[in-house]
């Protein structure tokens, strides 16, 4: 473990990371020697891929940046603006990892930033969220499905034995299994089995929750609804 490495951001976020990262087909047989972060902000998950052996590691973070202290050597982490500039590599990594960020790009973005991250890897681990996600600067929310037609004009399709694995894994929070995808680079000649709408899909979790919310929220209206009605005469636990 890394000495620059802080304890207090062992939580939730790098119990995912960790998580979704040592699912990777090979990652601890040493198949992964050089990661790439597209927006890396304090290098959370560059701090999980060096704890599972990963010993080549780049932080991309926008000048606006995350204020945290870093998780991980602060040179590993270069600002760029990927709003508006196009990167490229200047060595092929093993995977790129773009994590909730594509979706605040303006939609004629979108394409150009997609053939960056597969220009820089054979593999991109992505996620972005769906449309009615709560937001304050997001742009472009899309189903999996809008960005899944983006990677496969570059030659690129999601690897779904990889969802399968952290799809159960409830040490990954429940939107992060529901929006991530392991896209992989294919033959020109690929074909998948199925239709991009295939991928649009909500997890259990994510719709339990949102159930659970509806309906306290939906207690809450009754209830004021009656105490304006009756006043404070009803049964407050009915």
């Amino acid at each position: 473990m890394s000495g620059a490495f802080h304890l207090h951001d062992f939580d939730e976020g790098f119990a995912s990371a960790f998580q979704m990262l040592s699912k990777l087909p090979g990652i601890k047989k040493g198949r992964y020697s050089y990661i790439c972060h597209f927006d890396a902000g304090h290098g959370l998950w560059l701090a999980a891929a060096q704890n599972l052996g990963v010993q080549r590691l780049l932080g991309i973070s926008n000048p606006s940046g995350d204020e945290r202290p870093p998780c991980v050597d602060a040179n590993l982490l270069k600002q760029i603006d990927l709003h508006q500039v196009k990167v490229s590599l200047p060595q092929s990594a093993d995977l790129v990892i773009c994590i909730d960020f594509a979706q605040k790009l303006p939609e004629q973005r979108a394409k150009d930033f997609v053939s960056d991250l597969c220009h820089c890897a054979p593999q991109v681990l992505f996620c972005a969220p769906m449309p009615h996600a709560p937001s304050n600067d997001d742009e472009n929310l899309q189903w999996p499905s809008y960005w899944a037609r983006h990677f496969a004009a570059n030659g690129y399709y999601p690897d779904l034995a990889y969802r399968f694995r952290i799809w159960p894994d409830r040490l990954i929070t429940p939107l992060l299994r529901q929006n991530s995808l392991l896209y992989v680079r294919r033959s020109a000649n690929y074909k998948p089995t199925y239709p991009p709408e295939a991928l649009d899909v909500i997890h259990p979790a994510q719709y339990q929750a949102l159930t659970q919310r509806q309906a306290w929220f939906a207690r809450q209206l009754t209830r004021s609804t009656l105490k304006r009605l009756f006043g404070e005469s009803i049964d407050p636990k009915a």
